[in-house]
């Protein structure tokens, strides 16, 4: 084998290998950065469902929860969407915020004060 076929050779060798840990490098990164993620959503989540459930427990009814609502989605950067079960919602950070509802098509809010605890969405 020539000297110019080793070089190249070698030149590819270095080259795939620096490829691979690039992308084994970037790999790892990346899957630790989405567990990160997923941990701090699942901490969030405990955190938004502890307070509520908290609310609700301690108050006996959803009135005021606006409030909590909207400092809830402050602190974690959440959107946070309350709804009863049978659909009607009762707070969202979204509105709250003046932003319009995302994935409440046709709904829009009632003009009643939000510390009333009557907001009711209106078809």
């Amino acid at each position: 084998m020539s000297f110019r076929v080793r070089v190249i050779a070698l030149v590819m060798l270095i080259a795939v290998t620096a490829t691979g840990a690039t992308a084994w490098l970037t790999l790892r990164q990346a899957s630790r950065e989405f567990d990160r993620t997923v941990t701090a959503n699942a901490e969030q989540l405990s955190l938004i469902t502890t307070e509520l459930t908290d609310f609700a427990r301690t108050r006996g009814s959803w009135n005021g929860v606006d409030d909590l609502v909207g400092r809830l989605s402050l602190h974690t950067g959440q959107r946070i969407r309350l709804a009863a079960t049978e659909g009607t919602v009762l707070a969202d950070s979204d509105v709250l915020a003046g932003q319009p509802a995302v994935g409440s098509p046709g709904r829009r809010w009632s003009s009643t004060p939000a510390r009333s605890g009557s907001r009711t969405p209106q078809q």
